[in-house]
């Protein structure tokens, strides 16, 4: 693989259940790295929705910035989504979370009525129209679902259940039953797409394990 494949990260916050999940994002830079691609980080400069006490789960009464919060899984390196310039990036990827189905489409908050962040939107279809590849975790796969849905792609939401039968009815894609250390691949649309916490009982192995194996599926994606 030539050494300057690029992939652009979109981060919606710093935690499962307010932001991007830390360990699906982290796993995920690792296996870029692992694979030897570059990696830029990027997410919208809005306020988090709602502040979650993730030991209990109750809302807290603060006010967070999405961006800020983001950097924290990146050590700062992080730019304003509306700045990512599509035409110096090969890949595109999106780390899951539920927090990231309130602050960059809102699933969490309007159920398959969801609305999508217009940038995040705009982002997702400009790597599509330029036939590059994107990759989705977890939850994420969702989102890919509604903005491309006059694509009919494939993806995979983990194990078999109700929520994929309608995803599949709603926007017109496959939903495919993908183990959790393995990826789904959509090879005419170029979508990548991994369980992780789909399967509420992943290990953070399995979790690596899956993140490696969508990085190895897009690494071939791109070299052949």
């Amino acid at each position: 693989m030539r050494k300057n494949f690029k992939v652009a990260v979109i981060l919606a916050g710093c935690g499962a259940r307010d932001g991007s999940e830390i360990q699906e994002s982290t796993l995920a830079l690792y296996a870029l790295s692992k694979e030897g691609f570059e990696t830029e980080c990027f997410a919208p400069d809005i306020e988090v929705r709602e502040v979650i006490n993730h030991i209990d789960g109750t809302p807290m009464n603060q006010k967070r910035d999405v961006l800020i919060e983001a950097a924290r899984i990146v050590r700062g390196k992080i730019a304003p989504l509306d700045t990512l310039d599509v035409d110096k990036f090969d890949a595109l990827l999106f780390p899951g979370g539920s927090g990231s189905a309130k602050n960059i489409f809102t699933m969490m908050i309007d159920g398959l009525d969801f609305e999508v962040l217009p940038e995040v939107s705009r982002v997702i279809r400009a790597f599509n129209a330029a036939s590059k590849p994107i990759c989705g975790m977890c939850i994420a796969p969702v989102m890919l679902a509604k903005v491309l849905s006059d694509k009919k792609i494939t993806i995979t939401l983990g194990p078999q259940s109700d929520l994929c039968g309608q995803i599949s009815e709603k926007f017109g894609v496959t939903v495919e039953v993908c183990p959790r250390d393995k990826a789904t691949v959509d090879c005419v649309n170029k979508v990548v797409t991994t369980p992780c916490y789909m399967y509420p009982d992943s290990t953070i192995a399995q979790i690596g394990d899956g993140a490696i194996e969508m990085v190895r599926r897009l690494k071939t994606m791109l070299t052949e």
